[in-house]
C-alpha cells in the first residue's frame, strides 16, 4: 500500500521524539526548533491517521500505535539512511549532541583526548560530559539523561547493556617512605599484608579485596583502612604522602615518582572498562557513530 505524503524526515523526527519522550529534547538533539518538531509529528499523524502521543501533565506518552510503529521503524530506518547515503555517494554529515558519562580520571586521561579528535573531524557534533560515580552514572542512563557511559566492572545494573572496551592494569603501591617502615620478612604473606594500613575508594574495600584475591588468591582479608576517598587523584595523594597502601591505575602510577609497587604473584590485575547504555539509545545513528569511533581508538 502506498501512503502519500510520508516524509522520511518526519520518520527520523518521530524516532527521536519517541526515544526521548520529549519534543523539546528531540528538537535539541536534532538541531531543530520545537514547533518544527511538533509540525513533523502532526503531519505524520495526519498521514497515518493515528494519534502517536498523548500528554500527561508535562510527560509525553506514546500510544500503542506509536509503540508498534517504532518497533518496525527502528529496525529499518538506519538501513534506509545508509542506502540513501550510498546512492548519493555523499558522506554522512553528523551533527547533534551526545551525552556521555565518565569516571573523572579515566575520562580526563583516556576519553576526553579522543573526543577532541572526533570533534576536530566532525565540528557539528557537541559533547556533554558528566563526571560521576558508577551508581550515579547508572541512574543517569536509566533516566535517559546520558546516551552512554564508561564504567568499571565494580558497577553493574541488569537493565543496562555493557560491553568491555578497555582494560586498565591496577597496581598496589605505597610511598618509598612507607615501604622502608614495613617488615622485611614476607614468609607469612597474609599476616604481612594485614599488618599494613590502607587507603581505598569506598567502604567495603571492594577494589582492594578484589586485587588481593586476583593477585594472591587471598580472600576475606582483615584490612586496616586509614582513609576512604572516591577519587583516583585523591588516593594517589594519600599514597604519595604515606597514609597507606592503595590501588592505582597503571597509567597514574607510571606518572608518579618514588612509589613502591607490590608485584602480584598470579599475574597482572586488570580492571575491564565497559561501555554502558540502554538498547534504545544504541539505535540512535549519531550515538552509534561516536561509540564506533571511540571503540576503534581504544583498541
Amino acid at each position: 500500500m502506498q501512503i502519500r505524503g510520508l516524509n522520511l524526515n518526519s520518520l527520523v523526527v518521530f524516532s527521536y521524539v519517541y526515544r526521548s519522550a520529549s519534543m523539546t529534547l528531540a528538537a535539541k538533539e536534532l538541531g531543530m526548533t520545537q514547533p518544527g518538531v511538533t509540525q513533523h509529528i502532526k503531519s505524520l499523524e495526519t498521514v497515518l491517521n493515528v494519534n502517536l502521543f498523548q500528554r500527561q501533565g508535562k510527560r509525553l506518552i506514546p500510544t500503542k500505535d506509536a509503540e508498534t510503529f517504532y518497533l518496525g521503524l527502528s529496525e529499518n530506518l538506519e538501513s534506509i539512511e545508509n542506502l540513501l547515503v550510498g546512492l548519493t555517494k555523499k558522506d554522512r554529515q553528523f551533527s547533534g549532541n551526545v551525552k556521555i558519562g565518565v569516571p573523572i580520571e579515566f575520562g580526563n586521561t583516556i576519553i576526553l583526548p579522543k573526543l577532541s579528535k572526533i570533534r576536530r573531524q566532525f565540528p557539528q557534533v557537541q559533547f556533554r560530559i558528566t563526571y560521576g560515580l558508577p551508581h550515579e552514572l547508572n541512574s543517569l542512563i536509566l533516566e535517559g539523561k546520558l546516551d552512554f557511559a564508561f564504567m568499571d566492572h565494580y558497577a553493574s545494573n541488569p537493565a543496562i547493556k555493557r560491553e568491555v572496551v578497555y582494560h586498565e592494569n591496577l597496581v598496589l603501591c605505597c610511598s618509598r617512605e612507607y615501604a622502608e617502615l614495613m617488615p622485611t620478612s614476607r614468609k607469612k604473606e597474609r599476616a604481612f599484608f594485614e599488618s599494613l594500613s590502607y587507603v581505598d575508594y569506598q567502604q567495603g574495600e571492594a577494589i582492594l579485596r578484589d586485587w588481593f584475591e586476583r593477585a594472591y588468591g587471598m580472600k576475606k582479608m582483615n584490612l586496616s583502612v586509614a582513609s576512604y576517598c572516591f577519587d583516583v587523584q585523591g588516593i594517589a595523594t594519600l599514597v604519595k604522602n604515606s597514609m597507606g597502601v592503595g590501588v592505582l591505575p597503571e597509567h597514574v602510577f607510571t606518572k608518579m615518582k618514588d612509589l613502591h609497587q607490590f608485584k602480584p604473584k598470579m599475574g597482572p590485575v586488570n580492571n575491564p572498562i565497559s561501555l554502558a547504555y540502554l538498547e534504545q539509545r544504541w539505535n540512535v545513528p549519531l550515538n552509534q557513530f561516536v561509540i564506533t569511533m571511540l571503540k576503534d581508538m581504544l583498541k
